[in-house]
Parts: structure tokens; sequence; C-alpha cells
């Protein structure tokens, strides 16, 4: 591409994600009666209110004293501000979100437009509960900030084209995502792209790695990263813009590491400066003359195929995916629901999780597993609650999910396949891959009936599933009950 301006190094243009989530109350239990004391608050985790101020006295506060200083010296810099954060400070840290406001006052500063709960409401078929949610984020920064963002951050899950059309209508000027090295290319250096007309901004992962993730490793053969260093590389990038994007809880280190990274950070305006490199923000990014972006489609990332669902790999994830998903239909308590969207309970439902500017984590199988048990039996509760209010009770309860300890468990004679059904939904999907085997099996035991007979409380189907031949014959008939089911409560 060629520009106006004259040949040199690119500009830099740095993001900074300040985000909290509700984390689950992994202890939850509905108790004997059945009902949980001081439901949906009893769904969430009672040390929320200490993580947030934990959050705001090792990450918040240090990271504004930081950009503080970058704003003195002119360095331009954006936030994605989530709406859980800005209502968790609100609540029990408010001068932490006194801080974000000096900040985001300032005139080389813009904010990111996202989901409120920086959800997976984007991968969903029907968008119209992420336009919702879009909308809620940008009157609650309007309401906080005086002002709202012009470019939609979709940083932490995968970018669905299909949304696109939506932030069109709502505004947005462009979007930005998660970048990778095949989008480099001789024509495309800029790692930016137009979908559907729409500008793409890809954040460089790797120079936002070398923040976030490389730099207290000493292993890491350009150990130690110095300012002068890093600024180096950023002059030495192809292109007119560069993208570094980072979450804000980098400086959630013990105390002499924090203020390792702090001086690096203090220190590096004064590089970018010695290196030419200027600062932009997102806007101007996205404004800057030359040539058309190159247009590229990355795909529908389809909830019909698991394979293809965003980034999501495990099967645990693509469980709860659909779970919350399909419970928008039964009308759940609204926060609750939205809540369980956060892309945060997705990660921990996976062993290995970070990079891309965010801080890395590791889990054990177990721990991956308690995560994901905790969060279906909070949602199968809060969907068995739902159902009950429901005029078809009976229809809404043989659809809601399930705990893990009333799915349905896919076995041989003598193992488990490695296949658990957590809805009506999730059976039948299950049933177009189940082994032979594994059908005349459960089959020959009268499983199939049972559980859908004592657990999915629907003895019309039970009494049809025990009567079929094979998995074909079986996912016909259930797929004919799910249409008359959910045509009852829509």
């Amino acid at each position: 591409m060629t520009t106006s301006r004259e040949a040199g190094p690119p500009e830099v243009c740095f993001g900074f994600g300040i985000h909290r989530f509700l984390r689950l109350n992994s202890r939850f239990s509905p108790g004997p009666s059945g009902r949980a004391t001081e439901v949906p608050e009893a769904y969430f985790s009672p040390r929320n209110s200490d993580e947030t101020r934990r959050y705001a006295r090792e990450c918040l506060i240090p990271l504004t004293e930081v950009l503080s200083g970058w704003l003195q010296h002119g360095v331009r810099c954006t936030f994605s501000i989530s709406g859980t954060i800005s209502e968790l400070l609100s609540r029990f840290e408010p001068e932490g979100l006194d801080l974000l406001r000096r900040l985001v006052s300032d005139r080389n500063t813009e904010l990111l437009g996202m989901t409120y709960y920086r959800s997976v409401a984007g991968l969903f078929p029907d968008l119209a509960e992420f336009e919702e949610q879009v909308r809620q984020h940008s009157r609650t920064m309007e309401d906080l900030f005086g002002t709202r963002g012009r470019v939609f951050d979709t940083t932490g899950i995968s970018f669905n084209p299909a949304i696109v059309p939506v932030l069109r209508s709502l505004g947005f000027s462009a979007v930005y995502t998660e970048g990778f090295d095949n989008f480099f290319s001789e024509k495309n250096t800029d790692l930016a792209y137009s979908c559907s007309g729409l500008p793409v901004f890809t954040t460089n992962c790797g120079l936002s790695d070398d923040i976030a993730f490389r730099f207290f490793s000493k292993e890491w053969d350009q150990y130690p990263l110095t300012p002068e260093k890093y600024a180096a590389w950023i002059a030495a990038s192809k292109g007119r813009c560069v993208h570094i994007f980072l979450d804000g809880e980098i400086l959630s280190r013990p105390v002499p590491e924090r203020k390792e990274l702090a001086d690096f950070l203090s220190r590096l305006p004064g590089a970018l400066q010695d290196e030419g490199v200027r600062t932009c923000l997102p806007s101007e990014a996205a404004c800057l003359p030359g040539e058309e972006l190159p247009s590229r489609d990355p795909g529908l990332r389809t909830v019909s195929d698991s394979c293809t669902l965003g980034g999501m790999t495990s099967i645990v994830q693509h469980s709860a995916f659909f779970s919350v998903m399909n419970a928008g239909v039964l009308k759940p308590d609204p926060t609750t629901w939205r809540n369980l969207q956060a892309d945060d309970h997705f990660r921990n439902m996976e062993m290995k999780s970070g990079t891309c500017g965010r801080s890395p984590h590791s889990m054990s199988n177990q721990q991956v597993f308690e995560y994901f048990t905790a969060y279906m039996r909070i949602l199968s509760h809060c969907e068995e609650a739902a159902a009950n209010r429901q005029r078809h009770r009976k229809a809404a309860r043989s659809l809601r999910c399930l705990p893990p300890e009333k799915a349905f468990h896919f076995s041989t004679s003598d193992r488990f396949t490695g296949s658990s059904a957590y809805s009506l939904e999730e059976f039948a999907r299950i049933l177009s891959y189940t082994p032979d085997q594994v059908f005349t099996f459960h089959q020959g035991r009268h499983d199939f009936a049972r559980w859908i007979r004592d657990v999915l409380e629907d003895p019309v189907l039970a009494g049809k599933v025990d009567r079929c031949g094979s998995t074909d014959e079986m996912r016909t008939c259930v797929g004919r009950r799910l249409e008359v089911l959910w045509s009852r409560i829509k």
C-alpha cells in the first residue's frame, strides 16, 4: 500500500483491555429443597468484591500511573473497558472507576466498543442478543465516561463476519480482532483487511506477547527486553500501523516484577520517540490514506458444526456454549444468563489459555472439569427456575440443560466413549456419530428411554425412543420431538 505521508517507521496503536468477570461460586448447591438462597447472587463467588479490590490495587492503579505518564508525553492509546468491570468498580472500588475516568477524559485516548459482558453472543446464529449487549455497553460508556467507541473490539473470541452488518448499522467504523502470522503477505503487510466493507485490524500477537508473555522468561533468547530493543522492533515492522493489544492484568505480578515491567513501560515512550515511531488511535488508523484494503472473509464461525466453533476446541467448551446459547429461549434471569456468556468462562474450560496480549494460564484436566461442572450446575439451575415459570412447563423442563451428574454418558460395555449429552438437543447431535455398538449397548438396557423419562421428564418421547431400532431412526424421532417442544415455548 502507498500513503501520502513520507516513508518511515510505521505508527503504533496501543490498546489495553480493562475487564473482570463474575467468578462462579464453585460450591453452589441448590440444597435439599431444590432452591438456593439469594439466587442469583448465590451463583457467583462471594469473593468477587475482594477480587475487584485486588484487581484495582495490583493492576489498575499501577497501570493508570504508567499510562498517565504516557499521556503527558503525548502518547496516544485506547481502552476496551467492559461493562462488568465498570459495574464491579462502581460497587466495590469507586476510586478505581475515577482513575479510569481521568484517563479516558484525555484527548489522546479513545474507547473501543464491545459487548457489555465481553461475551460469546457474537457467535450465536441469532444476533439480537449480541446487538442488545453492544447497545448496553455503549449506553454505559456514555453514562460513565461521556463517550462511546467507534471501533469494535472482538479480541478474546473468534471474529464472526456475520456481525459486520450489525456493527455497521450501529455506527462502528472498524473492528479489532486477534491476528496471526499467516495474515502477513507482500500485499497486506498492515495485517488489515476489509470484511463486507468494514476495515478489520488484526493485533500483532508476537509483539503483544513479548510484553504479556515473554517479558519475564529468562529462557527467551531476547531476554532481557529493553524499551530500546522493543521500539526498534516496532520501527522495523512492515506496514503503516502496528496494533499492540495488552490485557490490563499484565501488571498482576509480585511487587519486584511489577515494578520491573512498569519501569519498562514508563521508559517506552522515549524509546519510541528516538526511533521516530508515532502513536495513533484506532479511529485514526481507519482513516489512513492509501490504497483500498484487500477484501477477506475469514469464514463464518457457525454453531452448527462444533469443529468450527470459534476458537473453542474442547468437548466441554462446546457443551457449555450450546447450552448457554439455547438457554435464551427459556427466558432465564437475563443478568445471570448474560454473565454466564462471558468468554472468560470458556477460557477456564481449556487446559492452556492466554497469549496474544493476555497472561497465560495452565489448568489440569481435573480443574477444567471442576470448572465446567460448576458452570453447568449453575446454568442448569438457572434454566430450571425459568422453566418452572413457563406456561408450557413440561416442554421447558425437557429442553433445559443438565449438570454433569444428570447428563447421559455414552458408553460401551467396558468403557466411556468420551461423549456426554447435557440436554436433549445435544443428545440428538451426538446420535449422528454414535457407533452402532454404543447404540446397541444402551438400547438393549433401555438406558435412553430411562434417561428421557426420569431425568428429562418426557414419557411420551421415552416410549417412542424405546422402540427405535437404529441411531438414524432415533435421531429422527428425537428431532421431531424437539421441533414440537421448541414450538411450544417460542
